[in-house]
């Protein structure tokens, strides 16, 4: 009764606390509240990160890829305190910012609108002047057996002999005229840009047409983004976009390119639209190789999680509009491939604190903010 009575309390103090916030923190640009993110998506299964009495220790991960320290927890019973201890273990990068927030359930971190974490309203943060070690003592309630961490750092340094940009600079307007499926290439759609050069690329949604040849005002993000819109109107399967980015650094030369954008839109919208590509006794049916096509997004799901491209390989870029409105768009958003470059000066990355083995999140040991982001917390066992 008393842990129902809890979990109550907790569900409570969230909408509560939802209420108050600022009219920018919990309105979603969703054109249709049913589209909304379950709030269930976001729960976890019981973790036991510590034994009792012993402190923990996780890998502190910069981007997706660079373990550049761990962060120790020890849980102090007789002052209801977590000892949350940060240490840089590799030469090449320091630590200026760190945010900590320990929460009785994941719903009351502090976040924005689209679920990633407001590193300004974490209660235990500091700025620091390059160290390799940080310390806080962090207050847990005693009355609940577990808590949720979120352990960020911000850390400067550089990853010789040189750091993917997976989200370059990009002009912030162009021309885009796009060629629908051109002759004797082995990509589906060429985009040609007035100030930008010209790209291989392909449809990124099916529910919109391309409109071949004609030149339209367009706005560029990089899939990576941590600003993608969260609206289906816009991109029916966001966090999709990861496989997509495998598939074309992965291709193998038997993955003609009418099976590639297949996959690519089973992945992203796999709902049929336009090209009818799921139907083959459609009139409209966009003929390509089935099985291939499910045997490329089987190869992407068991191996595009959490992918980033690395130097030397491509990264989609995604083109959209005239409309302002990346939710309300009559046009086909195209995404197409650019090179990544290597940065080698001085970088400034975000670090989180999370099991992490073999280049992956320990499966089950944490959980992701949102969809989009690299913002990652997990769960620990007080007792």
């Amino acid at each position: 009764m008393y842990k129902l009575t809890a979990k109550l309390f907790v569900l409570m103090l969230f909408f509560a606390l939802l209420g108050c916030q600022e009219s920018d923190e919990v309105i979603s640009p969703e054109t249709n509240p049913g589209e909304n993110q379950s709030l269930e998506k976001f729960t976890m299964t019981e973790i036991n990160l510590n034994n009792t009495g012993e402190n923990t220790c996780i890998e502190l991960v910069a981007g997706r890829q660079m373990v550049i320290g761990e962060v120790c927890v020890d849980y102090i019973e007789s002052t209801n305190k977590l000892k949350v201890t940060y240490t840089i273990t590799d030469p090449n990068w320091t630590i200026v910012k760190t945010h900590v927030a320990a929460v009785i359930h994941p719903f009351l971190f502090p976040r924005k609108w689209n679920l990633l974490p407001r590193l300004s309203r974490f209660p235990y943060k500091g700025t620091h002047e390059n160290v390799t070690s940080v310390e806080y003592m962090v207050d847990v309630p005693s009355w609940y057996d577990i808590t949720y961490l979120a352990i960020h750092a911000k850390v400067e340094g550089s990853n010789l002999p040189g750091d993917a940009v997976i989200e370059p600079s990009l002009p912030a307007t162009d021309v885009l005229t796009p060629s629908w499926r051109p002759s004797g290439a082995d990509y589906t759609v060429q985009c040609a840009y007035d100030n930008f050069g010209t790209y291989p690329g392909w449809g990124i949604d099916n529910q919109r047409y391309i409109s071949s040849g004609v030149a339209r005002d367009i706005t560029f993000i990089s899939s990576y983004s941590e600003d993608l819109p969260m609206c289906t109107s816009f991109i029916e399967n966001v966090d999709k976009l990861p496989y997509v980015n495998w598939i074309i650094n992965h291709r193998e030369p038997t993955w003609d390119r009418l099976t590639v954008q297949a996959a690519i839109w089973s992945l992203v919208d796999p709902d049929i639209g336009i090209a009818k590509w799921q139907d083959p006794n459609h009139p409209n049916y966009f003929e390509h190789d089935a099985q291939l096509r499910e045997q490329i997004v089987a190869a992407a799901l068991a191996n595009g999680e959490d992918y980033e491209p690395g130097c030397g390989d491509k990264v989609l870029i995604l083109a959209y509009g005239p409309e302002t409105d990346p939710c309300d768009l009559s046009t086909n958003i195209v995404g197409f491939e650019f090179p990544v470059e290597c940065q080698t000066e001085n970088l400034v990355k975000h670090a989180w604190a999370y099991p992490f083995v073999d280049g992956q999140p320990v499966q089950d040991l944490s959980r992701r903010f949102s969809w989009i982001g690299r913002a990652r917390f997990v769960k620990y066992d007080l007792r």
